[in-house]
């Protein structure tokens, strides 16, 4: 694994005569966007977040970087796979917070009447939650306990719906009981 730290202006692009498969944004203070050329002449363009990297579909012999913000990153790349410990552990900040960095995953069930009811609490470090209906009855879900049948999203029996808002969930239904059961990923 190689590295490379450039200091780079808003509106610049810089190139590197880098050789590999695999590349991380591993520090910056926004995207970048990377051409990756291969050796056959092609380029394949796309946006990174920092911290984020991965598999590059073929080989690449030099990248192309864009910042659209003045800003020091540092790259990684790799014939490799990029593996850093930096995503496990646990990150305090001050303020007394402290975020875990491995994720979890909650299941549950919830039994949703014409009452409006909490399915998921907020939670600020949710990335995603499933919901499926598994009751008779259609059920209406929104963000507060003021969700209705007539402003809600709704999940017809045995249908799901995918949230990924760190706001509450709520659901309700317009008559009968609605099984819900979620499947709440936590990063």
């Amino acid at each position: 694994m190689k590295f490379f730290t450039a200091d780079v202006q808003a509106g610049e692009t810089i190139s590197i005569g880098a050789a590999g498969r695999y590349f991380r944004l591993l520090e910056g203070d926004g995207d970048i966007t990377v051409t990756f050329e291969t050796d056959n002449g092609n380029g394949a363009r796309t946006a990174w977040k920092v911290g984020l990297g991965g598999r590059v579909d073929q080989d690449f012999k030099r990248l192309m970087i864009h910042s659209s913000i003045t800003q020091r990153i540092v790259i990684a790349y790799s014939k490799h796979q990029i593996d850093d410990s930096r995503l496990t552990g646990s990150l305090s900040i001050s303020g007394g917070l402290s975020i875990k960095a491995n994720k979890t995953v909650a299941h549950g069930a919830v039994s949703v009447t014409t009452t409006a009811t909490l399915v998921r609490a907020e939670n600020l470090g949710r990335g995603r939650c499933l919901l499926q209906n598994l009751g008779g009855a259609a059920c209406y879900v929104g963000s507060t306990s003021g969700v209705t049948a007539s402003n809600g999203m709704k999940v017809l029996p045995g249908g799901t719906m995918e949230v990924s808002f760190d706001d509450t969930v709520y659901a309700i239904t317009a008559s009968g009981t609605a099984d819900v059961r979620y499947l709440e990923e936590t990063v």
